[in-house]
């Protein structure tokens, strides 16, 4: 029979570090945000105010699933309602339940806890995971088959290329001669305008300066976009990109790019390889460059690189933002899982703050 642990302190938690890694290279759905070195920095710079609930399961010494939450208290007019997620939610675009291939009736014992009040929760949000993840179907019908109402559904699409052809035949499919040519002139007028130059930044030692220079630039200049991200916002957020960037780094997981104008970022771009893909994490550019596309520019070359260094796959990550499109038309949708404590005290609390029952 699967037995239950619930790890509740950093303690605690560092000693699944080998469990964790081997659970994760078994996987078929892992991602970059589940790996040990993202969720153990994003656990020690964003959970002061949150609490570990890291369920872990167990048969005799060995480890078949753990699924990573952390609970968070929402509290308005007196009443406070104890919402679970993942561990690294918000941040992170792809996130998954660890479990074994083949494991998936582990669900079963995950169900018992949450039905059992072992962890303290109102509602359940399990956001950005794999919708053909087999392991959220699980988790569903367990939780159904254990009296608690929840449901999986479709919640962002997310773009990526498949890379099945070569550079000039992809590039040429996606933009138009006269895109093309124009790209080409804008590369040459900024070649004229002074030291102009693109570089790509993985090793260890240039990480921290490379995300300096990107910080310095995000502060003086409006973000050119649909949606902002800010990870650089406060002193935590900065420290965590500087430990997991190196950390990624060490082990061949970072790409920076970097466009200088005269010294002066005016682009950049922060994505992950993993298993073979390339992910685009975020990127920016100088609002006073746009005529001259520099973060098109950018996305150019990477783009090249990713081809000449032979990923197997562009993944644009959450989202399907107008500029994505340019460069694909195919998607596949992240899913999210939600659930709602059938108890009394978690109902009412609840409904006292007009939250919909799921």
């Amino acid at each position: 029979m699967t037995s239950i642990t619930v790890v509740r302190t950093h303690e605690q938690w560092s000693r699944l570090q080998a469990p964790w890694r081997r659970l994760l290279d078994e996987a078929e759905n892992s991602s970059v945000f589940m790996t040990w070195e993202w969720l153990d920095a994003w656990s020690r710079y964003f959970t002061d105010d949150r609490e570990l609930q890291v369920i872990v399961c167990t048969e005799g010494d060995d480890i078949v699933a753990i699924v990573p939450l952390v609970g968070t208290v929402r509290k308005r007019a007196k009443v406070e309602v104890r919402t679970s997620r993942l561990l690294g939610s918000g941040l992170s675009d792809q996130l998954g339940l660890l479990v074994r291939p083949g494991r998936e009736d582990a669900m079963a014992a995950v169900a018992r806890c949450l039905n059992d009040g072992e962890i303290a929760w109102d509602l359940l949000e399990i956001a950005d995971l794999d919708f053909a993840d087999p392991a959220a179907r699980a988790l569903v019908s367990e939780l159904e088959r254990a009296g608690i109402g929840a449901r999986f559904v479709e919640s962002v699409q997310c773009a990526y290329v498949t890379v099945a052809s070569d550079w000039e035949s992809y590039y040429a499919e996606r933009f138009g001669k006269k895109t093309r040519a124009s790209n080409r002139r804008k590369l040459r007028k900024l070649a004229e305008m002074g030291d102009f130059r693109i570089r790509w930044v993985s090793e260890p030692d240039d990480v921290v300066g490379a995300l300096k220079a990107i910080r310095a630039m995000d502060e003086r200049s409006d973000y050119q976009g649909e949606e902002r991200i800010r990870p650089f916002d406060s002193e935590r957020g900065q420290k965590f990109f500087d430990d997991f960037g190196v950390s990624f780094a060490n082990n061949g997981w970072l790409l920076l790019g970097l466009m200088e104008l005269d010294g002066a970022l005016v682009s950049y771009s922060i994505g992950f390889r993993f298993k073979g893909r390339h992910l685009d994490f975020f990127g920016g550019f100088d609002p006073g460059m746009f005529k001259l596309s520099v973060g098109r520019l950018l996305m150019v070359e990477l783009m090249r690189r990713c081809y000449e260094d032979g990923v197997t796959e562009i993944d644009y990550l959450r989202g399907f933002e107008t500029w994505k499109e340019e460069w694909t038309s195919a998607s596949r949708p992240n899913g999210i899982l939600t659930a709602s404590n059938p108890s009394a005290g978690s109902r009412m609390r609840v409904m006292a703050q007009k939250i919909p029952l799921g």
